[in-house]
């Protein structure tokens, strides 16, 4: 019995000029809910300008060894032509930088098309995502989504005064059990 939700891979844009890249994961019930989940783990105090989501079941992803042995799997029953969302890796510490969009029937055609399309690219990891499994947050809500929020002062960190909660609570504690003993 599964008793997790699906994964859910998180891209953001942290700046209108910037490419997206992968930030990391959460696991949801489903796309709309994955976004508003990332938007509050990844985007709470950096402001972003967009996210995109995309079930850990729709990525295609091929390693550089992967590649290297020649092998993928037969040709499938060929599907309609649609886009597919290109991310590579190309550092060990680096994360999955979007390098753009290619147009193809299945994953593999796509990734031949990709390594067309951006041959200066020598990736670790390629993943492509058919662009018709992504939610897209709408980039007329960006500042309503992911800009500061004026007034919602739990954004800032000198609010989580954790430290002196601890001692307060501690120091409580030693109180209870010192009455307790002298009682």
């Amino acid at each position: 019995m599964e008793t997790q939700w699906p994964c859910f891979y998180v891209f953001e844009k942290p700046r209108q000029e910037a490419a997206f890249i992968h930030a990391g994961s959460v696991h949801a019930p489903d796309l709309e809910l994955a976004l508003l989940i990332a938007r509050d783990v990844f985007a709470r105090r950096p402001s972003r300008t967009a996210m995109w989501i995309a079930p850990e079941s729709a990525t295609f992803s091929r390693t550089k060894e992967q590649l290297a042995t020649g092998e993928h799997p037969g040709e499938g029953d060929p599907e309609e032509e649609r886009d597919f969302q290109v991310f590579a890796k190309t550092s060990q510490k680096g994360v999955c930088v979007h390098q753009g969009t290619v147009r193809a029937r299945e994953p593999w055609i796509a990734l031949a098309a990709a390594q067309q399309a951006f041959p200066k690219v020598r990736a670790l990891v390629w993943w492509l995502i058919p662009d018709d499994s992504l939610l897209k947050s709408d980039p007329e809500q960006a500042a309503l989504l992911y800009g500061s929020s004026p007034g919602k002062e739990y954004r800032h960190e000198r609010n989580y005064p954790v430290r002196t909660m601890m001692r307060e609570i501690m120091a409580r504690s030693q109180q209870t059990k010192k009455d307790e003993h002298d009682g």
